[in-house]
This record gives structure tokens, sequence and C-alpha cells, in this order.
């Protein structure tokens, strides 16, 4: 064991435990040194009354020295015990939580839910002249991560942080692992803007509260970026990854309500 030497957190658990083992070893020692020392002044006298009061003495010093020890060891014992079940209960809160934003990030609506609303927004947008917007949010969490259950603990932190920031009426949208969307109604580009840094900051202090993860705002608005709900629909396709989706962009448009505003 080092002494002289910087403490590296990861060991700290180890060096306590080397300090217990060192401090009850020392004492031990100290302790028998002490009783053989004693031992030949008490008893190589003859029986008097002093002697008989120094050998009660003798035997106290033993029996609270033995009682000390054990006294310490007991606790050290208790205390890995506690910290066992601690990190059995911070292993067993993180796979509840694990679990949780699993659940959270399946429950959102997928692609198929979007284009029906796109489709509904766009022909209201159409006809009343006003500007709607489409957030596509992406997420990445840090390369050194690979667990599965890790990751999509990041996913579940991160939608967390984008529904506490979301206005009344707007839905989140989940596309793929990581990729969320959100339609934001009579909202043209300046106030799209706006939105996306609310959500940024959001996402920012998620990241700051231990969630490791990067992630991109992109910004598609109507008319300000695309004329149709076409165009708008093959910008989001843009943002996904090629796996597991059409590759065709007519089959973006196999919704009904949703072709009927190609035109």
């Amino acid at each position: 064991m080092k002494v002289f030497d910087k403490v590296d957190p990861v060991l700290l658990e180890r060096r306590e435990v080397q300090l217990w083992v060192l401090a009850i070893s020392l004492i031990t020692i100290l302790s028998v040194g002490v009783a053989t020392l004693m031992y030949p002044m008490v008893f190589s006298h003859p029986v008097t009354v002093q002697r008989d009061t120094a050998g009660k003495l003798f035997f106290a010093f033993c029996t609270i020295m033995i009682l000390a020890v054990s006294y310490l060891a007991d606790r050290q014992i208790v205390i890995v015990q506690l910290r066992n079940r601690l990190a059995e209960e911070k292993t067993r809160v993180a796979s509840i939580r694990n679990q949780a934003s699993a659940d959270l990030v399946k429950s959102f609506p997928g692609m198929s839910h979007f284009q029906d609303r796109l489709a509904m927004e766009f022909r209201r947008s159409t006809r009343t002249g006003e500007p709607l917007s489409t957030l596509i949010v992406s997420v990445k969490p840090n390369k050194e991560m690979t667990d599965p259950e890790q990751i999509t603990s990041v996913f579940g932190e991160a939608a967390k942080a984008l529904l506490v920031k979301m206005r009344r009426g707007d839905t989140l949208y989940g596309f793929h692992p990581g990729i969320y969307g959100i339609i934001l109604t009579e909202c043209d580009t300046v106030t799209a803007v706006k939105v996306s840094e609310r959500f940024s900051k959001s996402l920012q202090g998620a990241r700051s509260n231990g969630a490791q993860f990067s992630f991109e705002v992109s910004i598609i608005n109507h008319p300000g970026h695309v004329a149709t709900v076409r165009e708008m629909v093959q910008e989001v396709r843009l943002c996904l990854p090629d796996k597991g989706f059409p590759a065709a962009n007519d089959e973006l448009l196999d919704v009904p309500e949703l072709a009927s505003c190609v035109a």
C-alpha cells in the first residue's frame, strides 16, 4: 500500500478498507505488546493484595482490548454489508430508470402518426395562410457508451428534457432511437428558432446533470423552406437513417390524407 500518493476516487473504498485493517492491526499489536510487558511485572511477585489488584487490572486491560478490537472489526463488517446493499439498491434503481426510459421512448407515436398530423396541419396552414414548422432533434450518445441500457437511458433523459419545454398541444414523435420530431403550428422561422433555443437549453441542462450525449436541432418551415407537404416529408426523411425507412419518396405518402395534400 502506498502512503504518500494521490488517492484515486475509483480506489477510495479499497483505500478505506486498508486504513481500517491498518488501524485494527496496530491496535492489536500495541495491545499484545503492552500485555506482554505487563505479564511478568504482575505475576513474577509473590501473591499479595497488591498482586491480586494488579492481576485484576491486567485481565481488565486484556478484556477491554479484545472488546475494542472486536467492536472495530464488527463495525467494519457492518459498513461493508451496508455498502453492498447500497450498491445493489443503486443498481436496482438504475435498472428501473432504464426501463422507464425505454417505456417512455416506446410510448411516442411514430412516423405514421406524424404523417397523419402533418397532413391535417398542412391542410389547415394552406387554407389559413399561417406558417407551419417542424423540428427534428437528433440525439447521439457519447462514443464511449456501448451499454444498450445506458444508451436507452440517454435517449429517455433527452426526451424528458424536450417534453418539459413543449408548448400546449404539441406532440413529440419518435422516428428512430434518438431522433424526435415536433410539429409547431402557427410558427414561422423566427419563432421556430426561439423554440429550438428553448429546447437546446433544456437538453444542455440534461447534459449538465450527467446525461452524456450530443444533439442537433433542425428546422423545416413552410413556406420558408418548403412549399408542399411532399417536400417537408422529404426534408424530414433526410434527417433519418436509411435503415428501416422506405427508399422511395412516394412510399412516404402511403397515408391517404397525406397523399391528398401533395397537389
